[in-house]
């Protein structure tokens, strides 16, 4: 909206195009990661699952604590992943999508080890394009 009722209404054509290009180019390797990560999710409720099945049944399963609390820690990394992106496919929250994008490169963080460091690589690079950071800040200039 134009803060000045008197002047003549402004173009938006150009903004709308250069954030629907970016939506566009981040949708393929967001989609990537946001498959792996739902993938990741799920196998740990799998295995959350059948260690509460093993636990109740049969004899202990020897899981040492520091392992538990890996696998919280990386679940707790998963969640925030995938609401990073979520967000950045909205056009929100640049600097959280970076983190994600940049956690998705770390060998042990990423999800599905390193089936998500590509995806991780490729919307880490196009995050920092000047054209990127440019379509984030009409959006948050349209919405703000």
């Amino acid at each position: 909206m134009n803060p000045n009722p008197y002047q003549p209404p402004l173009d938006n054509t150009v903004d709308t195009d250069a954030r629907l290009d970016a939506i566009r180019r981040i949708k393929g390797p967001s989609t990537g990661l946001m498959f792996l990560i739902c993938l990741q999710i799920f196998g740990y409720a799998v295995g959350t699952l059948f260690s509460f099945i093993a636990i109740f049944v049969g004899p202990p399963t020897g899981i040492s604590i520091a392992e538990l609390l890996l696998a919280v820690v990386h679940f707790a990394t998963m969640l925030f992943m995938l609401w990073a992106i979520v967000q950045l496919r909205q056009l929100r929250h640049l600097q959280s999508g970076r983190i994600a994008s940049g956690l998705a490169c770390i060998p042990l963080v990423s999800p599905w080890i390193w089936l998500g460091i590509p995806f991780g690589i490729w919307l880490s690079v196009l995050l920092f394009r000047p054209s990127t950071v440019d379509a984030f800040r009409i959006q948050r200039l349209e919405v703000g």
